[in-house]
């Protein structure tokens, strides 16, 4: 009987950081989530009622590193007139998508994208929106 190694699968992913680059700031998030820590994110992401940027911050405290969590939510927050240190909707979005895909493995066929922001290989990318029905503005 074949044995399958789960461990070697994960081991591809060398249990590095990522890291990734919005509003000229540098953020990590944790290598891997826990699946139980996982399933309570998700749980908590479908809380009716939770805003848009509530949903936000819940998500991003928990998938990005302790010393980078205070830094993240000062974006969130931010409603200055400088264009070039905000987080926008669209920034958040990918952001969102990308951690998204690399905790639920469904990034396993490329961690690139061409510049136009489409796949470089595999599968198009669906895009994952924070809204909350009924919370239009």
């Amino acid at each position: 009987m074949a044995t399958l190694d789960f461990d070697a699968a994960r081991s591809d992913t060398s249990g590095e950081r990522p890291t990734f680059i919005v509003a000229g700031q540098t953020f990590t998030a944790r290598a891997r989530l826990p699946v139980n820590k996982f399933h309570i994110l998700m749980a908590a992401m479908q809380v009716e009622g939770l805003g848009e940027i509530d949903a936000a911050r819940t998500f991003f405290d928990t998938v990005l590193v302790k010393a980078d969590r205070e830094r993240f939510r000062a974006l969130l927050d931010y409603d200055g007139e400088d264009d070039d240190t905000c987080l926008d909707q669209r920034a958040l979005n990918k952001i969102t998508e990308w951690a998204l895909e690399r905790y639920t493995g469904k990034d396993e066929t490329s961690d690139e994208t061409s510049t136009n922001g489409a796949p470089a290989t595999g599968r198009s990318r669906k895009v994952v929106s924070l809204h909350t029905p009924g919370t239009e503005s």
